[in-house]
């Protein structure tokens, strides 16, 4: 018998299947906010210690280097956060995970946005926030959009929700910028920040429609 030819799917036909679906559309949000946050930290944190280097004596090469510290400590947390972010999603369920790393990501960069300096002690507790926000956003949305998807368009899929981090990066990095130039470095942490609240919010308010699909799938 002739091999039956797989019938070929892309980011194209998987355009129609994510907007009929609500599990779909808050992993492809949720990929689009919250991923850029590791991108935003490394870019306005070192950014924010030079424009100040001078305000605490120090050269521009030791600011660099103080300021990813933090980063450095949000590195190693969240090597140990994304095993117990797979746990959670298995145990106590995708949504209300994703619902709390999403809210732990906005936390964080809530928290730097009022921090008083780039080397503030503070710093500390609000990357572990967005470390555990990056753990959720990255694990929580690919694991949804894996159940949501149809059979043959797994791939496909997931090649959409890893398509809208650079799109939100690149947002988040130019819009960030901006504010960080015009209204001060706080405020580039402050627009990731209120995304990824309204993100949290829609998402707690749309958690009953995606459980339904769930459970009707």
């Amino acid at each position: 018998m002739p091999e039956k030819t797989q019938k070929k799917t892309g980011l194209k036909e998987a355009i129609p299947v994510v907007k009929k679906s609500i599990s779909l559309k808050a992993s492809y949000m949720c990929s689009l906010i919250t991923r850029a946050d590791i991108i935003v930290l490394a870019t306005f944190l070192v950014s924010w210690g030079v424009k100040v280097a001078n305000q605490h004596d120090m050269t521009a090469g030791d600011a660099t280097m103080k300021s990813m510290y933090p980063m450095m400590a949000m590195g190693v947390f969240s090597l140990f956060a994304f095993p117990v972010i797979g746990v959670l999603l298995d145990k106590w369920g995708r949504v209300p995970t994703i619902l709390l790393s999403v809210f732990c990501a906005a936390a964080g960069m809530l928290l730097i946005s009022v921090s008083p300096s780039p080397f503030s002690p503070i710093l500390y507790l609000a990357v572990l926030l967005a470390g555990v926000g990056m753990a959720g956003s990255i694990a929580g949305a690919n694991t949804l959009a894996t159940d949501a998807s149809p059979k043959g368009m797994v791939g496909s899929i997931l090649g959409g929700v890893n398509t809208m981090q650079p799109i939100g990066a690149l947002f988040f990095i130019a819009a960030g910028g901006y504010l960080f130039d015009k209204m001060g470095p706080g405020w580039a942490f402050g627009l990731k920040g209120v995304a990824s609240l309204v993100l949290f919010i829609w998402l707690f308010m749309v958690k009953g429609a995606i459980q339904a699909e769930r459970e009707g799938k």
